[in-house]
């Protein structure tokens, strides 16, 4: 426990205090202000995403279709949206984010299989 007089950075040099305790980093789901204490980080994680152990941001893999610090961001592309867990792609493109132009014959109403 730290002492009522002194200031942090002569008590604990280069650690970080959590608690009224000298630690030398700080836990999971916590970082450091300005003033080298643990603080808790709140994440509001979005859309199937759930809190990153190590960092304050958010692990967005239960949903390849949103991205971003709370996976909120729709990572569809080329014209695409985010529909529930899936994109909805415009009709010349598909695939899982609408990365793959469809081939002319498939626009057309049209497709052979070569």
């Amino acid at each position: 426990t730290l002492p009522s007089s002194g200031t942090f950075s002569q008590i604990c040099c280069n650690f970080f205090l959590l608690n009224g305790h000298c630690t030398t980093a700080c836990p999971p789901l916590f970082f450091p202000d300005a003033t080298r204490t643990c603080v808790p980080c709140f994440v509001n994680c979005q859309n199937g995403g759930s809190p990153e152990n190590d960092v304050c941001g958010c692990n967005c893999s239960a949903s390849v279709v949103y991205g971003g610090a709370n996976c909120s961001v729709c990572q569809c592309r080329n014209g695409g949206t985010c529909s529930g867990s899936t994109c909805t792609c415009p009709p010349e493109y598909t695939g899982t984010l609408c990365e793959t132009p469809c081939p002319t014959s498939c626009l057309t109403g049209y497709f052979v299989n070569n």
